[in-house]
């Protein structure tokens, strides 16, 4: 995979979500990566946009302190959730929870919303040697409507019998067997996957961590 040849700093994805990586792989970034253990449990009056703001804050922030050895560094922090009808889906907790996510989404719309968060070493002032330990935080929010097809609780069962829905936001990926029931999206097709490449682009350039791309 060729890289943008022009980071230049040391970038993590604080992720162990394989379709996350992949993303990052397909636009040539180089990074290593490093899951972040948050506790992600949204608070009864936090809406989805602010709950996943604030995870993928958090999980950047947490990677950071755990990698910072004073050289430049920045981490890509994430979180996605499935919107349908002002609730809050997240992976399922077992088999049934992901049935009962599927039957709620089959024959209508939903909305996925993805925050990146950027933790980056500061840049040190003119009389210090090393920057401040404590990271600069920016972040991006994307929203993408879906539309999915009605589904036969028989087709449900099987997809969900597969294992696939069980590691992700809603209960479907749409890059697998779950696009197979997808029949539109309004937004980015990326922000589905786990993470909107432009928005993400767009602030690894904003804070200086690439120059150029591709």
């Amino acid at each position: 995979m060729p890289s943008s040849g022009k980071q230049n700093t040391t970038l993590w994805l604080a992720s162990q979500s394989p379709r996350r990586s992949q993303l990052l792989q397909q636009v040539g970034l180089e990074f290593q990566v490093q899951p972040a253990h948050v506790e992600e449990k949204r608070a009864p009056d936090e809406t989805p946009d602010t709950y996943v703001r604030r995870l993928a804050q958090a999980k950047a922030a947490h990677v950071f302190q755990q990698k910072y050895d004073g050289a430049p560094l920045a981490v890509i922090g994430a979180d996605t959730v499935v919107v349908v009808e002002g609730d809050v889906l997240e992976k399922p907790k077992d088999v049934s929870d992901a049935e009962a996510m599927l039957q709620r989404l089959a024959g209508g719309s939903h909305t996925v919303w993805t925050a990146v968060a950027l933790a980056k070493s500061a840049n040190p002032a003119p009389d210090e040697t090393l920057p401040p330990a404590k990271p600069t935080l920016d972040t991006e929010l994307c929203g993408t409507e879906v539309w999915m097809a009605p589904l036969h609780p028989d087709q449900i069962k099987a997809y969900v019998a597969t294992g696939d829905p069980m590691d992700k936001a809603g209960g479907y990926g749409i890059q697998g067997l779950g696009g197979g029931f997808v029949e539109g999206i309004h937004g980015c097709f990326f922000n589905v996957m786990g993470l909107p490449l432009s928005k993400t682009l767009q602030l690894l350039f904003r804070n200086d961590v690439i120059q150029d791309w591709p």
